[in-house]
């Protein structure tokens, strides 16, 4: 299994900020998980979602 993104590598890949990055998993805009305190994304289930919201 490939090692799970963190936030910042979220914001990075996405360029945006860690607030909105925030802000869509407190909407559950986008897939996520919780390590403890910690959120991780898989970048797979990023992909998918970047796919699905194409214009």
């Amino acid at each position: 299994m490939k090692p799970l993104l963190k936030i910042t590598d979220l914001c990075e890949y996405l360029s945006i900020s860690m607030s909105k990055a925030r802000y869509m998993v407190f909407k559950k805009e986008i897939p996520y998980f919780k390590v403890g305190a910690e959120i991780r994304f898989k970048l797979s289930d990023i992909t998918e979602y970047l796919d699905r919201n194409r214009k």
